[in-house]
């Protein structure tokens, strides 16, 4: 995927939403929504392009944790 959070290439700006004022997601192959179920746990790298969907569940929170590694 074009771009990174750490990498010196810029993503396209109309990559994810060619038209901004009306985003859709249905029909983009370069979006892969996880759907993970309780006690699930998604890893991914910080380099990973990502983002999240609208929150729909009214029944309960979203809860995510950041962990860093550095060796010294």
């Amino acid at each position: 995927m074009p771009g990174s959070h750490k990498a010196e290439v810029q993503r396209p700006a109309n990559y994810f939403f060619p038209d901004f004022k009306n985003p859709k997601i249905d029909n983009l192959p370069q979006i892969t929504n996880i759907t993970p179920k309780a006690r699930d746990v998604v890893v991914i790298s910080e380099l990973l392009t990502h983002g999240a969907l609208i929150w729909k569940p009214i029944d309960r929170e979203r809860r995510f944790l950041i962990l860093r590694y550095n060796p010294q």
